[in-house]
């Protein structure tokens, strides 16, 4: 019974996750960042070569700096876009970006991992543990793209930013902190499932 109630806690956590874009002022303790990153650790990855690393960025001014090339939409969902997105679906429906306590820069070591189908593959298993674990925490998470091979000044600002060296790619950041918003219901599209 114990089991069932395990697997059960599991997929409604793997359900019920949403994108958090507003959080509170309350700062998250380090153990718990350290979790989280932990639980990212433990993911999947290519040849199990572990490519990633982890920048923790609590500096509000660094987080504003980082998070100044985007925007945000004033009503829900409160999707974060750049501005160059906004400008193609209308700016007048974004404002700043409303910063969150924590941003976890994810990074992916090439001269680990050179192979960057691998790469990206490997860090996108490694934030959506991070995600869960932060779920599980009480904490909200929100995947802010950086690397866009449409847009690679996004990755080359962030990277500017961290003063980052060329063997490192930037997948994402990941905002962190205690929710301030009910995320809307998420509407599940219908897709095909073939059975062979």
């Amino acid at each position: 019974m114990v089991r069932m109630d395990k697997q059960q806690a599991l997929l409604n956590l793997i359900k019920n996750r949403r994108s958090i874009r507003k959080y509170r002022t309350e700062q998250v303790p380090d153990d718990l960042i350290k979790e989280i990153i932990d639980s990212g650790k433990h993911a999947a990855s290519a040849f199990d070569c572990q490519p990633w690393e982890f920048i923790v960025i609590k500096d509000n001014n660094k987080i504003r700096e980082l998070l100044s090339d985007r925007l945000q939409q004033k009503e829900p969902p409160y999707a974060i876009n750049s501005q160059k997105y906004a400008e193609k679906y209308g700016i007048e429906k974004y404002g700043a970006v409303n910063p969150p306590p924590v941003l976890i820069a994810v990074l992916g070591n090439k001269k680990i991992c050179p192979f960057l189908d691998s790469l990206l593959c490997s860090l996108s298993c490694c934030v959506e543990n991070m995600m869960l674990a932060a779920y599980t925490l009480g904490l909200g998470t929100c995947w802010l793209y950086v690397y866009d091979m449409e847009m690679p000044e996004t990755e080359d600002f962030v990277k500017e930013q961290l003063d980052l060296e060329d063997n490192f790619m930037v997948l994402c950041l990941l905002t962190l902190g205690y929710p301030d918003e009910v995320p809307l219901e998420k509407k599940m599209r219908d897709c095909n499932i073939k059975w062979l």
